[in-house]
């Protein structure tokens, strides 16, 4: 039965009545699993009585300091994040990179939208003291933050007034009541001040020139860390004395954290630790067990409450007691991480978070993600796992940046080194072991190792440090004891110590007797069971460079390989590795980071593309959900009966699949007719109405030319299959 002209007309009709577009319903789609909490803290600062934090996916509050946070504002514009925090008692502001500002009068609860003091310019300090907001503000070019520029507003951000300083200066300032206090210079810095909100300005007489400079208010005086030691003023920056206080190493110079004030206590970190002085500044008491060492350089801020402190910085955020300080990690409800690798066999799924050598696990009865830590206790500086592999035999290989190789027995929740036979050499984190970013077996006990990218000084005629690989190792005890295993390997250059040093090694797959790694700089490493050769026949190019395999799966023999740096996306092999062809119909231009299969379905997580699947080998490829389009998936892993992906900065997401409306049946009668045209018609017209008149009933039925959404390219494609009595 063909459908009546009528239909053509009514349905043509429609197309200048609607704009309406649904959102995929029906379709695959990712859901966040709530975790693992944590990630870098960019900003902290204390508001009244609560605790507000920046991250890469957006801001926390925590009103009981430290002990839960929930999110308060994620910003929806592409490309827009929060680049302040700051206030008083009674008012909060957050900052924008698109040069807007957000205040708050319930602690966080709710924000309102304020005039910006500088479109276009990001808001990269914002400070609230006797009644004025002050705001400083920096363009940003492709080298990153110019000079800032001062604003205040004395009518609660209604109106700005650009403070005209002397002299260019870069943030932090320090506002203190109606003191303000800058460094102004370009590569040699002199203290500037104004003791009237920022109207006017001066330089204290005889100011001296530092390599950096930075105020904080204590309750009787000004303190100074500058690239020359300590200063104290009395006289509100007026003139400044040296202080030489005990306890303090000379490394916390280079420290991003700033000295607060509580109860006549100061509070301060830096490398590799956490003091407090109760004399002002003189003698200074360290207090750093449970924070994360060297990590704590990038401190950005300290909230001392009524019974408890926060710290946050790159790190993440920790909490103490004040009686004790004691520290143990802030984390959560913040639902910031970011994921480095994962991986999942049906008993287990766990996942690593960058900075720390924690390990998380998902526990199937509470669907929530429980911690562990690789070394038993604090997470360890420059230890971030590189690579989490489940072992065919149910245990789970950790390889890890400078720490070695880590087993567990137990899906994850407790962890063994197994270094042993390991290459060492003079890295970045001094005398270390070689990094770990790939692992196989092949047979029944021959347990395949790739070490990966390090960094480390030539001495063979080229100049200065370049990256560098390990090479492979093995091991046919367990991983018990490793050997090195580079036959065949050709030496990319020599370190200081005259050894060889080789492509490094960042993804591996077995098929039958074919070992296959994918290098950092050559390609593809295969061994047979002899000696490694190159093998880039058909293998991704670019200007005369061998492309990186990312990650490589093997899927019923089939070596897939998702690519770096070179185009096509995806390539595959049918003959254990010795040669190449493309798998990446329909794949934009871009680099595959993770490969995954499930139920038949080949996955690849890309860099700010998203998830893709193909059904037929990499014939075809499409993307998978909404809600990571344009996001960065390091990892995927399949556990038990389900697809999960990293996305970076915002935890774990796993893949719902729901079921699919009957394509065409508008009506919701379990069939696809003529009588579906009208309800067709007013879907496209009037959502609302549609909804009212058919409760139930998914619009997406009406995804005619099946491309995940409803819309006026619909009308077409429907009317089509109303002909054909079917949409295919």
């Amino acid at each position: 039965m063909r459908a009546p002209r009528t239909c053509r007309t009514t349905l043509a009709a429609a197309i200048s009545l609607t704009g309406a577009a649904y959102a995929v319903a029906g379709q695959p789609e990712w859901t966040p699993t709530g975790g693992p909490y944590g990630g870098p803290v960019l900003a902290l600062q204390q508001v009244g009585g609560v605790v507000l934090i920046n991250t890469n996916n957006g801001a926390y509050v925590s009103p009981d300091f430290g002990l839960t946070w929930t999110s308060t504002f994620r910003p929806s514009a592409p490309g827009v994040t929060v680049t302040a925090i700051g206030g008083d008692d009674a008012h909060a502001y957050l900052g924008l990179s698109d040069g807007g500002v957000l205040h708050s009068t319930d602690g966080g609860a709710t924000w309102t939208p304020i005039a910006a003091p500088a479109p276009f310019e990001q808001v990269s300090e914002i400070h609230r003291a006797n009644g004025r907001i002050v705001a400083v503000t920096n363009p940003i070019d492709i080298s990153g933050p110019l000079p800032g520029s001062m604003w205040t507003s004395e009518d609660d951000g209604e109106t700005w007034s650009f403070s005209n300083t002397p002299s260019a200066f870069f943030p932090p300032v320090t506002v203190d009541g109606d003191h303000i206090y800058a460094a102004a210079g370009d590569f040699l810095f002199q203290l500037m001040r104004s003791t009237d909100g920022g109207v006017t300005w001066d330089t204290p007489p005889g100011g001296q020139f530092f390599g950096s400079i930075r105020i904080f208010p204590t309750a009787n005086s000004l303190l100074a860390r500058t690239s020359d030691g300590w200063m104290r003023s009395v006289d509100n920056g007026g003139t400044w004395s040296f202080v030489f206080p005990t306890g303090l190493p000379e490394t916390v110079r280079s420290s991003r954290s700033p000295v607060v004030s509580r109860d006549g206590v100061l509070y301060f970190s830096g490398t590799p630790s956490f003091w407090y002085s109760t004399d002002g500044g003189d003698h200074w008491i360290e207090s750093g067990a449970g924070l994360p060492g060297v990590l704590m350089w990038s401190t950005v801020g300290i909230a001392p409450g009524p019974e408890r402190l926060v710290v946050g910085g790159m790190f993440g955020a920790y909490a103490a007691h004040r009686s004790n300080l004691q520290w143990s990690p802030s984390v959560y409800g913040v639902d910031a991480s970011d994921v480095y690798t994962m991986s999942g066999d049906g008993a287990s799924l766990v996942a690593n978070v960058i900075n720390t050598l924690e390990t998380h696990r998902l526990d199937a009865a509470t669907d929530e993600w429980n911690p562990s830590s690789l070394t038993g206790g604090t997470p360890a500086p420059f230890g971030v796992s590189l690579r989490l592999w489940h072992h065919p035999d149910g245990r789970v290989f950790a390889g890890t940046q400078t720490r070695g190789v880590f087993v567990s027995t137990d899906g994850g929740d407790s962890w063994s080194p197994s270094s042993s036979g390991l290459a060492q050499y003079n890295g970045t984190a001094g005398l270390q072991y070689r990094e770990v970013e790939a692992f196989g077996v092949r047979g029944a006990n021959e347990l395949i190792l790739g070490t990966g990218r390090g960094l480390e000084h030539r001495s063979d005629g080229g100049q200065g440090f370049v990256t560098s690989g390990g090479g492979f190792f093995r091991s046919f005890d367990g991983g018990e004891t490793w050997q090195a295993f580079n036959a065949g390997m050709q030496p990319i250059g020599f370190n200081s110590f005259f050894q060889p040093f080789y492509d490094p090694i960042v993804s591996m797959a077995i098929s039958g007797n074919s070992a296959v790694g994918g290098g950092w700089l050559r390609g593809i490493h295969r061994n047979t069971g002899g000696a490694w050769s190159l093998s880039n026949t058909g293998f991704p190019s670019s200007n005369g460079l061998a492309g990186v395999a990312m990650a490589l799966l093997t899927v019923d023999g089939v070596i897939y390989a998702g690519i770096g740096f070179a185009d096509p996306a995806v390539v595959k092999s049918l003959d254990g590795g010795a040669s190449w062809v493309p798998a990446a119909g329909g794949l934009p231009q871009m680099t595959v980071l993770s490969l995954a299969v499930h139920d038949g379905v080949l996955y690849a997580g890309s860099f700010r593309q998203g998830v893709w699947a193909s059904t037929d080998g990499g014939d075809n490829w499409n993307h998978v959900g909404t809600m990571l389009q344009g996001r960065t998936i390091r990892a995927l892993a399949v556990h038990d009966g389900v697809l999960y992906a990293t996305d970076r900065d915002r935890g774990v997401w796993r893949l719902s699949v729901a079921t699919a409306p009957i394509r065409g049946d508008m009506n919701c009668d379990g069939r696809f007719d003529n009588f579906d045209i009208d309800p067709f018609v007013l879907a496209l017209v009037n959502a609302e109405a549609y909804a009212a008149a058919f409760p139930g009933c998914d619009p997406l039925a009406g995804d005619a030319n099946g491309d995940g959404r409803f819309d006026n390219f619909d009308i077409e494609p429907f009317v089509v299959c109303l002909e054909n009595l079917g949409c295919p």
